[in-house]
């Protein structure tokens, strides 16, 4: 009975010290791979993402803590399926070749070696997009060559003109896109006959000696090389005169383009201007445009001579719900008192993506105060949304703005169900009559119904004094928009950006505790110090912004963040992650957007890309929006070119502005000539650069006011004896080794 209650009192005692048993804890307990765009038929490669497995029974004794993981997909594995507790294992997600379109979602198992019962669950979600088949596109879609005179028994140089081909099937996995392409006529041909998709084949009208006078129709019909029943043709039409005399003809005369709307990238084909005789190739002739989407490289020409055409879709004004537009060239010649006439429709294939043109509105009108009111034209903006329509907003109280439907039908408040449609923007005269001399800014905000993603439209109306020279508009960084994800912006490194990067709305967070257990997470409380509102839940999502500057520091990203007192921390080295990196978030909860600017990206040079990543830690984040800025610098040799009392001036190669730039430094400094220059940055807003020197006891002053890659544009002005000319235009092209020693 003794043996018996001390064995007892042992038992009991030993259960009184016996540690807690914990729960097996598996972090993090959900992952998302995001989207995955595959051909049908193809397997994505492999996304790895990084688990840690603790807590779980403790080991009595010589007994060892482990964990057994398995997965309920066969898409899903676990590198390695056995481990230590505490520990880690990377689980791999592999969208196979049978998976269809569709969120898939598996559980990944982590079961306790000391205990079956104690098991961690993660889940594991990817959404899979299969390609599907589109229409094959083939633009133009028609090409009237026009009339060519030629004389009797003579041949004419031949005409030609490309095809692009795109869309159609989606190839499978092994498998590539082609197109096959013939004629049916025998003075039209096509090169070459098959090739890749997207791609490019060449068409060609030859006008032999044997073609008699008339009007000939032939078609080239484009094939998919996966599935002919896929098909696009080009309907090709040329009239043939047998003629002596002189008289301007172009070739083609009609040409139909089709273009995205989301895309928003000029087209160039190239026109012949030439006189029907071929033995009198001399004269002169014009070239004038009725519509300024479309453009020929110069006003006037002599000769014969191919010019290239431009089609420019961010100053189209499109018709009605078909997005179609229609122009002319007009031209003349010393020759013969008849005009020839190009004809250029585009049709606009619907919009994906959001875009809204021109970039900015600007207004610049002398006040007068004895005299009548201000007057401003209106001004229109054209939009094209997705198919869910938009909406627009503003801030400034001195706008009116109206809405319209594509075919300028009004609308009664500033929302569209349509993907096309307009805005008329005209400043309040009545309102600003009373406003004092100076530069009013405000903003247009446009968005898209169904993504949110936004364009901000810059709006400044200038009033000036009576006799007070027009200030002119700097350039806002370009936007192109790719997809909903993407977006490449073009601009000077003195250039002004602001924007926001989009966040989504279902960004997970739990803001009190109970919730958070209830769902599986933790409580944390990194300080511990109850009540310091740094408490969150594991299963948080947080807004990571990671910046990169490849070609100015390979292998490192940085996190903008609040957390450090530079606003910048190191969080990728050579692209592992820095200690503590998880916490250079952005944001710990649901934000709208992140602001970015307005800034100045002075001293930086190359790209920068911008990450916006969503996720409970930084290596587990997924990128929901990339923008990539193209920063162009000043540093080079430049031709210069500038106006002077009506009268062009261009400097040989002893007066080049050559422009240096110091590692490091935003400052530039150059010569013109043998003339040190002084290189000032602007403000973004009233000028990039000004360039300052003084020759002869006469100062000159050039503010430059736009760059791209190869091309600067500007005013000049001169000062002397205490008087300054007025301001004159000037630009420069960037010399490029090399095709200039």
């Amino acid at each position: 009975m003794v043996r018996l209650a001390v064995a007892l009192a042992w038992v009991l005692a030993a259960a009184a010290f016996a540690p807690a048993q914990a729960a097996l804890v598996v972090s993090p307990d959900s992952l998302d791979v995001g989207t995955v765009t595959l051909k049908p038929g193809q397997a994505s490669g492999t996304y790895s993402f990084d688990v840690s497995v603790s807590g779980g029974p403790a080991p009595v004794g010589d007994e060892k803590a482990t964990f057994v993981a398995s997965a309920d997909r066969s898409w899903i594995t676990v590198d390695p399926a056995t481990g230590d507790v505490p520990g880690a294992a990377k689980v791999k997600v592999t969208v196979q070749d049978n998976m269809s379109s569709g969120t898939h979602t598996g559980t990944v198992t982590f079961t306790s070696g000391l205990d079956p019962a104690e098991t961690g669950t993660v889940t594991v979600t990817v959404d899979v997009v299969r390609q599907s088949d589109g229409p094959l596109v083939v633009s133009p879609t028609s090409v009237n060559v026009g009339t060519v005179r030629v004389l009797p028994n003579q041949a004419h140089a031949p005409f030609t003109f490309s095809i692009s081909v795109s869309g159609g099937p989606v190839p499978a996995e092994g498998e590539s896109a082609t197109y096959v392409a013939s004629t049916d006529a025998s003075w039209l041909t096509v090169s070459p006959a098959n090739g890749s998709v997207p791609g490019t084949l060449v068409a060609t009208v030859t006008v032999s000696e044997t073609l008699m006078s008339g009007t000939y129709t032939g078609n080239v019909r484009v094939f998919s090389g996966l599935d002919p029943s896929y098909s696009g043709t080009v309907q090709v039409q040329v009239t043939v005169e047998r003629v002596i005399g002189d008289l301007l003809v172009v070739s083609p005369t009609e040409v139909e383009v089709v273009v995205a709307a989301e895309g928003s990238a000029r087209q160039t084909f190239p026109v012949q201007v030439e006189n029907a005789d071929p033995t009198r190739p001399f004269f002169t002739w014009s070239a004038q445009p009725t519509v300024d989407w479309l453009r020929a490289p110069k006003d006037t020409g002599s000769g014969n001579e191919t010019v290239s055409v431009t089609v420019d879709p961010q100053r189209l004004i499109v018709n009605g719900d078909e997005g179609t537009a229609e122009g002319q060239i007009i031209f003349r010649s010393n020759i013969h008192e008849e005009a020839a006439t190009l004809t250029v429709r585009v049709r606009i294939v619907p919009s994906t993506e959001l875009t809204v043109f021109p970039s900015r509105l600007f207004w610049s009108v002398e006040k007068f105060p004895d005299f009548g009111g201000l007057f401003f034209e209106p001004q229109t903006l054209q939009v094209f949304a997705g198919t869910s329509g938009w909406s627009a907003s503003y801030d400034a109280p001195f706008l009116d703005i109206s809405a319209m439907t594509s075919t300028g039908e009004p609308l009664l408040v500033l929302v569209s169900d349509d993907a096309y449609g307009r805005l008329e923007v005209t400043p309040d005269a009545d309102l600003l009559e009373n406003w004092d001399y100076g530069v009013y800014d405000g903003v247009i905000t446009v968005s898209d119904r169904l993504s949110q993603f936004y364009r901000k439209i810059p709006v400044t109306v200038e009033i000036r004094r009576p006799g007070e020279p027009a200030g002119l508009p700097i350039p806002t960084p370009e936007f192109s928009q790719i997809s909903p994800y993407y977006v490449l912006i073009e601009t000077a490194d003195a250039g002004l950006l602001d924007f926001d990067l989009h966040v989504p709305k279902d960004l997970a967070y739990y803001p009190g505790e109970a919730q958070c257990l209830s769902d599986g997470g933790q409580w944390l409380d990194p300080d511990g110090v109850p009540g310091n509102l740094d408490e969150y839940c594991s299963l948080n999502q947080r807004a990571y912004v990671l910046i990169a500057l490849p070609e100015m520091f390979p292998g490192d990203i940085y996190a903008l963040t609040p957390k450090v007192s530079s606003g910048l921390a190191l969080a990728f080295d050579n692209g592992v992650p820095t200690p503590g990196s998880d916490d250079y978030a952005y944001a710990d909860g649901p934000v709208p957007s992140v602001p970015f600017g307005p800034f100045q990206p002075f001293g930086l040079y190359g790209r920068a890309i911008i990450s916006m990543r969503v996720g409970a830690t930084l290596a587990g984040a997924t990128e929901v929006q990339r923008v990539q800025i193209n920063i162009r610098t000043l540093d080079g040799t430049w031709r210069v070119t500038e106006t002077y009392n009506g009268t062009t001036y261009v400097y040989d190669d002893a007066d080049l502005l050559v422009l240096d730039r110091d590692a490091g430094r935003i400052n530039y400094t150059g010569t013109w000539g043998t003339i040190p220059v002084t290189v000032t940055p602007g403000d973004g807003r009233t000028f990039l650069y000004r360039l300052a020197f003084s020759e002869g006891g006469v100062g000159y002053w050039y503010e430059i006011l736009s760059l791209s890659g190869n091309e600067l544009k500007g005013r000049w002005q001169l000062s002397s004896e205490g008087g300054s000319s007025g301001w004159e235009t000037f630009q420069a092209q960037r010399l490029v080794w090399p095709f200039f020693p």
